[in-house]
């Protein structure tokens, strides 16, 4: 796991300053770094710039690869982020913040969050938690998004995310 840090965020609210901080407790290996050509084009990179939702088909890719998360600040991470193109970009389905910054607010996680919810779709539930349990609001994270997450880790396609989203809030 590569996590990429553009230092545009509060350090001491910086989720993956954290992950980096606590490695060594970790059962990944997690690769730090704030050289954009340290990315490696052929893993899954987190990014609201595209149009591919993550599934959990892509599993083989970040098994092979690794999984790159880019921490950026929202506001001024699109600058660059709109000149950036990577091979297996995707972007989360839809999720609802749990962290205290942005809770409650759709589509606003942090990196751990992003990530944890990374690892909880392609079938890593064990990886999701330990990183949930670097912070006490990892369980309401969780707890706020435990039936979507379920409902996407069964998705294999683009169009089974749209409909999985669509039938989950129908049923609402």
């Amino acid at each position: 796991m590569l996590i990429y840090y553009a230092d545009q965020c509060d350090k001491k609210k910086c989720t993956s300053i954290k992950i980096n901080d606590s490695k060594d407790k970790l059962s990944f290996k997690v690769i730090w770094t704030q050289k954009s050509n340290a990315i490696r084009q052929n893993s899954i990179v987190l990014t609201p710039n595209t149009s591919t939702f993550l599934t959990k088909s892509d599993k083989t890719i970040v098994d092979r690869f690794g999984i790159t998360i880019l921490d950026c600040s929202w506001k001024q991470g699109q600058k660059y982020l709109n000149d950036w193109s990577f091979l297996n970009g995707r972007k989360l389905p839809p999720l609802i913040a749990g962290n205290p910054v942005n809770y409650g607010k759709w589509e606003k996680l942090t990196s751990l969050e992003a990530l944890a919810s990374s690892f909880y779709i392609i079938g890593l539930d064990s990886l999701s938690n330990e990183l949930l349990g670097l912070y006490n609001w990892g369980k309401t994270f969780l707890d706020l998004n435990q039936e979507l997450l379920n409902v996407y880790r069964e998705c294999s396609t683009q169009e089974d995310v749209v409909n999985a989203y669509n039938s989950f809030f129908s049923l609402k």
